[in-house]
C-alpha cells in the first residue's frame, strides 16, 4: 500500500520560528496559498482513499486543501510533541539565554523538555498511533489502495525512524511545511521512500 506523509503548511508560529507543538494555531494566509499551489500541481494518482490526521487544526486545514473530499481520520497519537516551557516560543529572543533550554539542546533534544514530553516517549506515542492507522488500514484493505497521514514534522521523523526501511536518524526525516515523503508498506516497513 502507498503511504504519503505530509507536514502541515505553515502557520505563523512557524514563519515566526516559535515552537509549535500542542499549540492549536491555524494555517497562516501564506500557508494556505502555498498548499493551493502544490494541489494545483499534484499528480490525481496520489489521492488517497483515507487521511490519517493529528487532532490539531493545522493538519486537518492542510488535509482539506491537499484532498477535499477524502475522509479524515482523527489519530490523537499523531499529535506534535509537547514542547512544555519551550511551547510558542522562539530561541531568538527568547530562548536563547535560557539554561534549561541550552541544557535541552546539549542533550541533542533527547532529555525531557521541562513541562513537556521526552523524545522517546513522543516517538512511542507516534509508533502507537502509526500502528492504530494500520489496524484501520488493515479493515479496509480491499477499499484503499493509498492512505495519507497529514501530520507534524515530528511526527513524520518519529515515524520513519521507526518504520522506514532505509535507517535513518531522527532528524534527518524532517520535512519543509507542506512536504514529506512517500513509500510503500510491506507489512512490516517502510520501503523505496521517496520525498514529495
Amino acid at each position: 500500500m502507498r503511504l504519503l506523509f505530509l507536514r502541515h503548511g505553515m502557520t505563523k508560529g512557524n514563519q515566526e520560528r516559535r515552537y509549535i507543538g500542542v499549540t492549536d494555531e491555524p494555517l497562516s494566509e501564506a500557508g494556505r496559498e502555498m498548499l493551493r499551489q502544490q494541489m494545483a500541481e499534484r499528480d490525481e494518482k496520489e489521492l488517497p482513499g483515507i487521511v490519517f490526521v493529528s487532532p490539531l487544526i493545522r493538519c486537518r486545514e492542510t488535509a482539506q486543501i491537499l484532498f477535499p473530499g477524502v475522509r479524515q481520520q482523527v489519530i490523537p497519537e499523531l499529535a506534535e510533541m509537547d514542547f512544555g516551557i519551550f511551547e510558542n516560543r522562539a530561541y531568538q529572543n527568547d530562548l536563547e539565554h535560557s539554561p534549561e533550554y541550552q541544557k535541552w539542546l546539549d542533550s541533542r533534544c533527547e532529555d525531557q523538555v521541562p513541562g513537556g514530553e521526552r523524545k522517546d516517549d513522543f516517538t512511542d506515542r507516534c509508533r502507537k498511533g502509526f500502528e492504530k492507522a494500520l489496524a484501520i488500514l488493515a479493515d479496509e484493505a480491499k477499499e484503499q489502495q493509498a492512505a495519507a497521514f497529514v501530520v507534524h514534522g515530528g511526527t513524520i521523523m518519529a515515524i520513519l525512524s521507526v518504520y522506514a526501511k532505509d535507517r535513518r536518524e531522527y532528524y534527518e526525516w524532517n520535512p519543509a511545511n507542506g512536504k514529506g515523503f512517500a513509500g510503500t508498506w510491506n507489512g512490516t516497513c517502510l520501503e523505496r521512500i521517496e520525498e514529495i
